[in-house]
């Protein structure tokens, strides 16, 4: 699901609400646009219950540049639940605040609020590519953690640091940093603390 064009430069500031999701499929959400071009606006993802099977949820574009503020809001996850108790279930796998390849020429926000199962990788700003301004995080209440955590970018420039508020987080979660360097990777630091 994309909130922009195919690789067009579109001028609109698009909301996609997602009210809840089964399992057994692959689900992928991005605010921009699928393949190359510019959205400029301000795009918003809201998730507001999932089950398992989602594997990117992006603020901004796949392949493509935003200029505004994209914007990410997880309000709820479950894992999968079997006889006698909970599974720790990968329920997102990839959350990025910005773009999976592209650059933000602005500001990235991601809020998740009581999450259960696992975010496997949570990027503040874009997976690749730049943010000129800084990535917000606030997370609260994830049962199970996040296996790896980024707080403005993997690869690229970012303008400022993160701005990350963690609470009630799981001791799962292995990487936090408090700057835009990606560090702790698994637990093996590449970048300065």
């Amino acid at each position: 699901v994309y909130g922009g064009s195919y690789d067009t430069n579109i001028d609109a500031s698009p909301t996609i609400t997602v009210n809840a999701t089964g399992a057994g499929a692959a689900y992928y959400f991005y605010g921009g646009n699928s393949n190359g071009g510019t959205l400029t606006g301000s795009p918003t993802i809201v998730i507001n219950q999932t089950y398992a099977g989602v594997d990117t949820v992006a603020g901004g574009a796949n392949t493509g540049d935003i200029v505004g503020n994209p914007s990410v809001i997880v309000n709820g996850t479950s894992g999968t639940t079997q006889a006698g108790g909970f599974i720790r279930a990968n329920t997102i796998s990839n959350l990025y605040g910005g773009s999976n390849a592209g650059n933000v020429t602005g500001n990235t926000s991601v809020i998740v609020n009581n999450a259960h199962g696992i975010i496997t990788s949570l990027v503040g700003g874009s997976y690749s590519g730049s943010v000129t301004g800084s990535a917000t995080n606030t997370v609260n209440a994830l049962e199970n953690g996040i296996t790896n955590f980024i707080g403005a970018r993997r690869t690229g420039n970012a303008g400022g640091d993160a701005k990350n508020t963690l609470t009630n987080i799981d001791t799962n979660t292995t990487a936090v940093s408090s700057t835009y360097h990606r560090v702790c990777h698994q637990g093996a630091a590449d970048g300065p603390v």
